[in-house]
C-alpha cells in the first residue's frame, strides 16, 4: 500500500511538471516577445529548467517503484501458483506441462502491468480531465481537438483490442500445444528412437511451429496498428486545434502565446489517453494466460487445513477398503469396482498388474 501510494503521488507530481513548458512558451509569446524583457527571459527559462530537471528525476523514481511493485506481486503470485500445483489433489489436476508452462510464463512481465495499469486508471486518466479543463479555461472551443482525438483513440483501441484478444487466444492454445510437444519429445525420446518415430514428431512440430508464426503476425499487427492510428489522430488533432486557435485569434479571444500552449497542452493530454489505450491493449493480450494462471491458482488443495503449520501425527494401524468402486468424472463406467483390501499394521503390500489395470487410480485416488 506504501508503494501504490507513493506511486500515485509520484504520478500527480509528473502531471504538474508537464504544465512548465506551456506556460513558459505562453509567457515568452504574450509577455516576453511583445516587450523584449529579457531578464525575465532569462529567470522564466532557469525556472523551466529546474522543473525538466525535476521531472526527470520523477520519472527515474516511478520506474523504480513500478519496479519493486511488480517484482513483488510477481514472487508472491509465482509462490502461490507453485504451492498450488505442490499441494492440489492429484485426482483434480488438469495441468499438463504445456497449461503450467503458459501460466506461469512471464509473470514478470504481467506482474508488472499491475502498478502500470493502477497509476493509468487512478493518476493518467483523471488528468486527461484536468488537462482538457484548462485547455478550455484558456482556448475555450479549442477543446473540442483533443476530446475528438480522445474518442477516436478509444473508439480504435476498443475494435483493435477485441481483435487481439481473439488472436491471443489463439497464440496462447498454440504455445500450450508446443509446450507439451517439447514435454512429450523430451520424455519418451528413447520410446521414439525406438520406434523410429522421429519423422511423425518432427512433423507435428513443423505444423505448430506454422501456425504460431501466422498467430504471432496476426497477433502483432494488431498491437501495431493503434499505435500508427493514434500517431496519425495525434497529428490531424495538432491540425484540428491551429485551426480553431486561428479563427479564436481572429476573433481577439485568443492570443498567440495561448495558441502555442494549447498546441502543447493537447500534446500532453494525448499522452495519458494513448498510453491508457496501450495498457488496455496488454490487459487483453495477457488475457489469456491471466485465465489460465487463475485456473492454477484456483486448484483444490489436498488438505483443508488453513495453518500450513499444521502437520498430521504419525499413523498407525491397519487399512481396509470394502466393496470400494471408483469413476473418473466423465467417465461412462467405473474404472475401479468391487474392490476389498486389508492390510495389518506394519505389513508390506505390492501392487502388480498390466498397465491401465488400476494400480495408481487405487494408491492415489481411493
Amino acid at each position: 500500500k506504501g508503494r501504490f501510494s507513493q506511486l500515485v503521488l509520484t504520478g500527480v507530481l509528473l502531471n504538474i511538471t508537464a504544465l512548465a513548458i506551456p506556460f513558459y512558451m505562453r509567457a515568452v509569446y504574450d509577455r516576453v516577445v511583445p516587450n523584449l524583457a529579457m531578464e525575465s527571459l532569462w529567470a522564466l527559462s532557469a525556472g523551466v529548467c529546474i522543473a525538466l530537471v525535476f521531472e526527470l528525476v520523477l520519472r527515474h523514481v516511478k520506474s523504480g517503484f513500478v519496479e519493486s511493485v511488480g517484482l513483488r506481486v510477481g514472487q508472491a503470485v509465482q509462490h502461490r501458483a507453485v504451492s498450488a500445483i505442490l499441494r492440489g489433489r492429484a485426482a483434480d489436476k488438469e495441468n499438463n506441462v504445456g497449461s503450467l508452462m503458459n501460466a506461469l510464463r512471464d509473470t514478470e512481465s504481467l506482474a508488472l502491468l499491475v502498478p502500470a495499469a493502477f497509476v493509468t486508471f487512478t493518476v493518467d486518466l483523471p488528468s486527461i480531465l484536468a488537462y482538457f479543463g484548462l485547455i478550455a479555461l484558456i482556448g475555450g472551443w479549442s477543446v473540442a481537438g483533443p476530446v475528438f482525438g480522445a474518442v477516436a483513440l478509444v473508439t480504435v483501441g476498443f475494435i483493435t483490442n477485441f481483435a487481439l484478444k481473439l488472436a491471443s487466444k489463439k497464440s496462447s492454445r498454440l504455445a500450450q500445444t508446443r509446450g507439451n510437444l517439447i514435454a512429450e519429445v523430451a520424455e519418451g525420446w528413447h520410446t521414439i528412437k525406438a520406434n523410429q518415430g522421429e519423422g511423425r514428431f518432427l512433423a507435428r512440430w513443423d505444423t505448430v511451429s506454422d501456425h504460431i508464426g501466422l498467430a504471432t503476425r496476426d497477433s502483432r499487427k494488431w498491437q501495431d496498428l493503434p499505435l500508427h492510428l493514434s500517431q496519425m489522430l495525434v497529428q490531424l488533432v495538432t491540425v484540428l486545434v491551429v485551426m480553431i486557435g486561428v479563427y479564436q485569434i481572429k476573433e481577439g479571444m485568443m492570443t498567440q502565446g495561448a495558441m502555442i500552449a494549447i498546441i502543447l497542452l493537447t500534446g500532453r493530454a494525448m499522452g495519458p489517453v494513448s498510453a491508457a489505450v496501450a495498457t488496455v491493449a496488454r490487459l487483453y493480450q495477457s488475457l489469456s494466460q491471466i485465465s489460465g494462471l487463475m485456473r492454477v491458482l484456483a486448484t483444490e488443495p489436498e488438505r483443508r487445513v488453513s495453518d500450513p503449520a499444521i502437520a498430521p501425527g504419525r499413523l498407525k494401524g491397519a487399512i481396509a477398503l470394502q466393496d470400494i468402486s471408483y469413476r473418473f468424472e466423465g467417465a461412462s463406467q467405473d474404472s475401479l469396482s468391487g474392490i476389498s483390501l486389508s492390510i495389518a499394521a506394519g505389513e508390506k503390500v505390492a501392487l502388480i498388474g498390466r498397465s491401465g489395470s488400476g494400480k495408481s487410480t487405487l494408491i492415489q485416488d481411493v
